[in-house]
């Protein structure tokens, strides 16, 4: 068993690079990163694997690999640190599996919308009727039992637009055969490959702007396995 100093040696000596990595930050060529202490457009954060140190030229941060380690975490004390990076790098368990530190992630910039999205009202629109008029299905009735268990009335559903996507494949032929792809793509309700997005988010929370539906939200019914997401937005 290594002594605190020993540890602390090794724990410095670790590749930073490799830290840095396990943190969700990819260094470029001139060894750059993302800083972890604040959010930035354009990385700035050096990172030196010689001495395993790195100086943030943004925010004035710098310090060695326990330091890196400590930004991931909100508040991480240095003890905690420690004990984690012994774990996870040198195989030194004090008790029970830590958790996998991940850094915040990096900011980016919010762009505007290039089409305004009533644009694709009239799309929303036919989807929402379509579905609305379709013959009841298995599907249909499962969500609507699990909305009303969720204490959605039926006057609730109609006050706010809910609807359901009563069976993907029908929902998409017609969507296809009424719209061009381009159009359908454009809308955000399908993929460039063609895949139909509500697919496996039959419940559809729609989004009105002066009456008009400017987006949709999916919701898969009940809580959704590891593999698939609660909830599915426009692309």
């Amino acid at each position: 068993m290594f002594d605190d100093a020993r540890i602390l040696d090794e724990l410095k000596a670790l590749d930073i690079l490799q830290i840095a990595r396990d943190l969700g930050r990819e260094p470029n060529r001139q060894n750059l990163i993302h800083c972890t202490f604040h959010d930035e457009k354009t990385p700035s954060m050096k990172l030196y694997p010689k001495d395993g140190h790195f100086k943030c030229f943004g925010c004035g941060k710098s310090g060695s690999t326990i330091d890196l380690y400590m930004s991931a975490g909100q508040g991480m004390e240095f003890g905690q640190a420690v004990k984690e990076m012994k774990s996870r790098y040198l195989g030194i368990v004090d008790d029970q599996p830590l958790p996998k530190r991940v850094a915040r992630p990096v900011a980016e910039p919010v762009k505007a919308p290039t089409i305004p999205a009533e644009k694709f009202s009239p799309i929303y629109a036919s989807l929402q009727t379509f579905c609305r008029q379709y013959v009841s299905t298995q599907t249909k009735r499962q969500a609507l039992a699990y909305l009303t268990g969720r204490a959605f009335t039926v006057d609730i559903i109609r006050r706010f637009g809910l609807f359901v996507i009563p069976d993907p494949k029908a929902t998409a032929d017609f969507l296809t055969s009424t719209y061009e792809h381009g159009q359908l793509e454009s809308a955000g309700l399908f993929t460039q490959k063609g895949y139909f997005l509500f697919s496996k988010h039959p419940i559809i929370i729609p989004y009105l702007k002066n009456g008009q539906i400017v987006n949709l939200q999916g919701r898969c019914i009940g809580e959704p396995d590891e593999k698939m997401s609660k909830y599915q937005f426009l692309k």
